[in-house]
């Protein structure tokens, strides 16, 4: 598990820090896990911002957060297609709308006691979901910007085709791919094998 500061752009405020962006992974990464630390500036981590790891987080497969956390944008770990565990930490209060779109290898999620309010609580409707709470003690936000997000998803799926539909699955192998393409290419450089099979001079 990699948990180093360098692989967050993050901004220090009042309440604490709040990470903007992953950087993504080392290529001398070798786990595809991240552990998002406790503190970054001198500052304990209370957010993470919205679509923070959609756009370098495809490989990770593990993200464990900090029990300082207290907030998760929306659509904050987009597109982290291989991502198979999610640990929350012990403080998130609030989640932001499809926080876990289009993460197709998740099938379970636990919600801590600590979280209040989630947002857009439909997209997690492809999970096993666990949740730690009293009966009325979880806020569910059903606004009307919500309830047309919802209305719009399900006009889009309907209007689609089986086989586009099943395009998720399909980008989840080819991200699946290329770490394994990436890793064997630097196998073969520390073997010092030739990946293309070419001929030294």
């Amino acid at each position: 598990m990699i948990s180093e500061d360098h692989l967050f752009e993050y901004e220090v405020r009042p309440d604490g820090a709040v990470i903007t962006r992953f950087l993504g992974l080392p290529a001398s990464a070798d786990s595809l896990s991240v552990l998002v630390p406790d503190t970054l500036g001198g500052a304990p981590v209370t957010a993470i911002a919205p679509r923070a790891f959609s756009d370098n987080g495809t490989t990770l497969m593990e993200i464990h957060l900090p029990d300082a956390l207290r907030s998760i944008g929306e659509e904050a770990f987009a597109y982290c297609y291989l991502l198979e565990r999610l640990d929350l930490g012990h403080g998130v209060e609030t989640i932001g709308g499809g926080f876990l779109s289009f993460c197709g290898s998740m099938e379970e999620l636990t919600l801590p006691a600590s979280v209040r309010q989630i947002d857009r609580p439909y997209l997690l409707n492809a999970l096993r979901v666990k949740t730690e709470h009293a009966p009325g003690d979880l806020n569910v936000t059903h606004s009307s910007a919500a309830l047309e997000d919802q209305q719009k998803l399900d006009a889009e799926i309907a209007s689609r085709t089986k086989t586009e539909v099943v395009d998720v699955d399909e980008m989840i192998a080819q991200a699946r791919a290329e770490v394994e393409q990436s890793w064997a290419g630097e196998e073969a450089g520390v073997t010092g094998e030739n990946p293309a099979g070419e001929q030294q001079a």
